[in-house]
């Protein structure tokens, strides 16, 4: 699967903004320390607030606040670049524009603290909407691109690519360089929107990571006989996701089969028709509750004891009709006597009969059916199961589980997505 990913270029699908040095993100601006209560301080105050929870997320493993972190810090850099003559105002005395961008970037803070990942990836996505819209004057060079950079340890080298605003030329074959981990790399591509870097694994720094290891990285850009400088967090992933398992609903059909009795059935010798039809017949209660006669299952019987026992050799019973709701047995006489022509009037005998059949119905039982399977880098799985039938259980880096019931696209890492068709499980690259 690794080798897909290699194929595609890759590695660096999900880029790094920076967060630190210079404007963090925008070159060519001057970043004094600002004075309290200017609009500059609340831009520095909520980049150092950012700062400290990326830090934590990183520490705690949550990539999601990771990237929605890096997202505000990008918002807070081109707000910088955007508003530079605004930095030094009173956050009374800001424009309306300011004011606007002030007041959503403050939930865009309050949103990135809570422990919902969902909440957390809205509040990054809307801090890069913000960023979108903000307009940086000048030709100095930018970061345009969001959220860690991954990298995988198994493959030799790492191609590291950021998007941007970057000059389309460097005098005297100076060119851009990241360095991470004390050793720098030339650019091997660089254009005008982009920058493109290899790095070998070795130089990293990391063997066989449980966890997600971050690294800093420096970028370096030549502009205007002077260098500007760009940090990147970079993410080296473990050489699995983990493992996964999913829970989904079914049906399991049992038969229930029991036998059923009709009432009894009494012939009198000497009023009894040459040829009638008797019948066990199912209640609207029974055929309700999903019963049905089995065919070929009944049976019709005299009943032994009764009276007239020894004199009733003229009854004779055959099956009539049959189908699922009622079936009927034909009771007839084997002679046309009847019982005062044989043996007088006064004993004249009364015989009992009743039909007996087994009537089933399938009843359905709800049950779980699991499946486990291995969450590779680059992995996609798709099961059958509509929403709200599944129940989806993950362990990250072998961690802690993490359940998930219904479509979940909030973090960089792995996305479920679920519609009335079916469920499908990606694992980054996506």
């Amino acid at each position: 699967m690794l080798a897909a990913v290699a194929e595609y270029g890759p590695i660096a699908l999900a880029i790094g903004v920076v967060g630190g040095i210079g404007i963090s993100g925008v070159a060519g601006i001057e970043r004094a320390a600002p004075a309290p209560g200017t609009f500059g301080a609340f831009l520095q105050d909520s980049q150092t607030e950012v700062q400290s929870q990326v830090q934590k997320a990183m520490q705690n493993q949550r990539e999601t606040s990771v990237v929605a972190g890096l997202q505000a810090e990008g918002a807070i850099a081109r707000a910088r670049g955007a508003y530079k003559d605004s930095l030094n105002l009173k956050t009374a005395e800001i424009g309306e524009q300011e004011r606007g961008f002030q007041r959503e970037l403050e939930s865009v803070l309050t949103s990135l603290g809570s422990t919902s990942n969902k909440t957390v990836k809205e509040a990054g996505d809307r801090a890069q909407f913000l960023a979108d819209r903000l307009r940086v004057p000048g030709t100095a060079p930018q970061l345009g691109s969001y959220g860690p950079i991954f990298l995988f340890p198994s493959l030799p080298f790492q191609s590291v690519r950021v998007r941007g605003s970057f000059p389309s030329s460097y005098a005297d074959a100076t060119v851009p360089q990241l360095k991470v981990e004390g050793k720098s790399h030339k650019a091997f591509d660089y254009r005008s929107d982009s920058l493109a870097f290899s790095v070998l694994t070795a130089d990293l720094g990391v063997e066989e990571p449980q966890e997600i290891v971050w690294k800093k990285a420096e970028i370096t850009v030549p502009w205007s006989k002077q260098v500007e400088k760009f940090d990147v967090e970079l993410g080296v992933l473990p050489y699995s996701f983990g493992r996964a398992t999913i829970d989904h609903k079914i049906v399991k059909v049992r038969r229930e089969e029991k036998a059923r009795t009709s009432e009894e059935f009494a012939v009198d010798a000497n009023e009894a028709e040459p040829d009638e039809s008797r019948c066990l017949t199912l209640s609207a209660q029974e055929l309700s509750d999903g019963w049905r006669i089995g065919a070929g299952t009944s049976t019709a019987a005299r009943i032994t004891g009764g009276e007239g026992e020894k004199k009733a050799d003229w009854l004779g019973l055959a099956l009539h009709t049959q189908n699922d709701n009622s079936v009927c047995w034909r009771a007839r006489t084997l002679r046309g006597a009847t019982v005062s022509a044989m043996e007088g009037a006064e004993q004249a005998a009364k015989v009992v009969w009743r039909i007996t059949a087994k009537i089933w119905r399938d009843v359905n039982e709800p049950g779980i059916a699991s499946e486990s399977f291995d969450l590779s880098w680059g992995g996609k799985h798709v099961f059958p199961y509509a929403a709200g039938t599944w129940k989806l259980r993950y362990s990250k880096f072998g961690g802690s589980v993490t359940e998930v019931e219904s479509a979940d696209l909030s973090s960089p890492l792995i996305k479920v997505s679920s519609d009335g068709r079916g469920v499908a499980i990606s694992v980054y690259p996506h």
